[in-house]
């Protein structure tokens, strides 16, 4: 086992033949009269020296010396990155991906600015969405340099309207009115959401992290002939973005709960009103919840649906990671960034027996708490009208986590546009990568159930338009009607 480790982790360095694997990746070697180098300690090599935590990295860097950290990156990806399955089952090859960074840096001219190899790490590496991958510098003052691998997919509609036969009804190019959307070139299905009801039910939506180019489609006139047009896309507009109190109620024959903070010192009252008015809910037909442009607070709605739900279902499991690669970056954020339930001895502790016994690699399941519903006795059953929570790009954390709750109710509406996706992948550790002193992160815990990593929640209804309040107002009226509720309600 040993030997497999010391090959598995031996450094870019030195005479290899090209085929000699690493990590399972076909790795090829440098010039055969490069000085050997000896392997890394795998059990020390991500632990920053003593003062090191805010020390500025140098100035630039070598081939040999960003090699040898992309060996670093490399196993805290494979052995301390809880997203690392997760990202390959939606698409991402890392040896592939791995293997293409070496032969990008083989081709970069020494020296390399360190700063430019840091962003371009995380460049590389935002094909994860994941925010929690990050390479951060120190300056001199110790003020951070910080760039994310983050990135989210946002809503894009093909800029014209069409009726439920895709009749196009209006559009930018009025010659374009009264023609049949056929096809659209360059549209692949992954890239699409699918509106499931609504007004952009029959159009064409695609989520991307930057503006899709304009796309070629084809067109048929009622005569039958087929022409060609290029298209542009533009983002959903949920709106919702007016200033206001962090809650409060409106509407008269169906209430919407209009909520702009989850922060709850900031706005303790305001969310205790929020909490406190579930319990009234519960004799309406229908109700609204509108979280669009919310600011993110530590307000969980555990209590609020606790009024509602006789036994709230936590979010999901949380898988946490450990391994001699976590228990680095444990070890660093015990040094470096302290807090009362950090132990840095106990930490060392860890690592040194993990270094008598050998690398690990496991995981530690967990169950997401939900709280109980604070005075008074919660339902005995599950609240049997309509809920509609409207949400967008805003909506992380725990308003991603109302989302996943709000989905235990028979019978829900989800209207706006896809949340912001974040949270999936949580707990970031920081390793100091051994050459260029830079600080990379990544995420030691896996969410379950909780959103989908830069694409978030899909809404069953996308709010799009000039008058996206009005739209929010018809939509309540339509939950409280049996009969039009029929037509836009989720049930489970």
């Amino acid at each position: 086992m040993r030997a497999a480790l010391a090959l598995a982790t031996a450094l870019l360095a030195g005479c290899s033949s090209p085929r000699e694997p690493k990590y399972g990746v076909l790795a090829p070697g440098p010039a055969c009269d490069a000085p050997a180098a000896a392997a890394p300690d795998v059990f020390a090599e991500l632990v920053a020296p003593d003062g090191a935590c805010l020390a500025p990295p140098p100035a630039t860097i070598s081939r040999a010396g960003a090699l040898a950290d992309l060996d670093a990156v490399e196993r805290v990806l494979r052995r301390g990155y809880a997203g690392f399955e997760l990202t390959a089952m939606r698409g991402v090859r890392w040896d592939r991906v791995l293997r293409e960074m070496r032969d990008a840096i083989g081709g970069m001219k020494e020296p390399i600015a360190t700063d430019m190899f840091g962003a371009w790490l995380a460049d590389r590496l935002s094909l994860t969405k994941d925010d929690t991958i990050a390479v951060t510098a120190h300056g001199k003052g110790g003020t951070p340099r910080v760039e994310s691998a983050g990135a989210r997919d946002d809503a894009y509609v093909l800029d014209l309207v069409t009726d439920g036969r895709r009749r196009i009804l209006s559009a930018a190019d009025p010659t374009l009115v009264g023609k049949d959307l056929q096809d659209c070139d360059g549209l692949r299905e992954e890239d699409t959401a699918t509106p499931t009801k609504g007004k952009l039910t029959g159009r064409v939506v695609m989520l991307s992290p930057r503006a899709p180019a304009p796309m070629t489609c084809t067109l048929r006139d009622d005569a039958g002939k087929e022409t060609t047009a290029s298209i542009a896309f533009r983002r959903v507009l949920p709106g919702g973005t007016g200033a206001g109190p962090a809650f409060e109620q409106r509407g008269t024959t169906v209430p919407i709960l209009r909520v702009r903070s989850l922060d709850e010192e900031r706005h303790p009252q305001e969310l205790e009103q929020l909490t406190n008015t579930a319990a009234r809910l519960a004799q309406q037909s229908a109700f609204v919840i509108d979280l669009r442009g919310v600011a993110p607070g530590a307000y969980t709605f555990d209590s609020f649906f606790s009024a509602l739900l006789p036994k709230p279902q936590p979010s999901g499991d949380r898988f946490t990671l450990w391994s001699e690669v976590t228990a680095q970056g444990s070890i660093n954020q015990a040094l470096c960034a302290p807090t009362e339930e950090t132990d840095l001895a106990q930490e060392r502790a860890s690592l040194a027996e993990l270094a008598k016994t050998g690398p690990e690699r496991g995981w530690l399941r967990g169950r997401s708490a939900v709280a109980p519903r604070v005075g008074g006795r919660g339902p005995t059953r599950a609240y049997p009208g309509v809920i509609v929570m409207v949400v967008d790009a805003r909506c992380a954390g725990e308003c991603e986590a109302a989302v996943t709750l709000l989905r235990q109710f028979p019978r829900t509406v989800l209207v706006g546009e896809n949340t912001a996706g974040r949270g999936e992948i949580a707990e970031p550790l920081p390793y100091r990568l051994p050459r260029s002193g830079l600080w990379f992160t990544a995420g030691s815990t896996l969410q379950q159930g909780l959103t989908y990593q830069g694409r978030g929640h899909q809404p069953d209804i996308w709010l799009d338009g000039d008058r996206p309040d009005d739209a929010v107002e018809a939509i309540a009226q339509c939950a409280a009607d049996a009969g039009c509720a029929r037509d836009i309600v989720h049930t489970r």
